[in-house]
């Protein structure tokens, strides 16, 4: 008689993660680990639980509600991008030495000047954007492309022009 070949789970354990563990996966992750890791490491910091049935269910649901959230926010960031993209461009005023572009300006505009600047113009309210802008022309008039990302890969590209307060 041929003995079988032993299994690859023997020995280990099916677990659901609670939290991030370094090395091992994220919360809610389904994982085989050894026993005596489950038992003394994860167990003990209440880092893990075993994967019955009832607990992946909850989790898969868990899971289900979480995706459903996140497109819902995506469908809702689109909104706000199209928003911003059909403004364009926004103005901030600011007092300079002379009224040409690329003359100095006293002081900079900063990301929340902007950020007001946006939400003014485009009757809304961000939820503090991700902003990238080149620093270097914050402090001279004239137009600044930069990018607002309102979620992870939803973003809107936009222009700034910083005008002379006495115009």
């Amino acid at each position: 008689m041929r003995k079988r070949p032993p299994s690859e789970y023997k020995g280990k354990s099916q677990i659901i993660l609670t939290k991030d563990v370094t090395d091992v996966g994220v919360k809610n992750d389904i994982k085989y680990v050894k026993t005596g890791f489950y038992l003394n490491y994860l167990l003990p910091r209440k880092e893990a639980v075993l994967a019955t049935k009832e607990v992946v269910d909850k989790v898969n649901m868990e899971n289900a509600d979480y995706v459903a959230n996140e497109a819902k926010l995506d469908e809702e960031a689109k909104v706000v991008v199209s928003k911003l993209e059909a403004i364009k461009k926004f103005v901030i005023r600011k007092k300079a030495d002379s009224a040409e572009a690329g003359s100095k300006i006293y002081g900079s505009v900063s990301i929340p000047e902007v950020i007001s600047a946006i939400e003014e113009a485009a009757d809304l309210k961000l939820n503090s954007p991700k902003m990238s802008m080149p620093k270097d022309k914050m402090n001279l008039l004239g137009d600044v492309d930069f990018v607002v990302t309102v979620r992870p890969n939803i973003a809107a590209n936009l222009e700034l022009s910083i005008a002379n307060l006495v115009e």
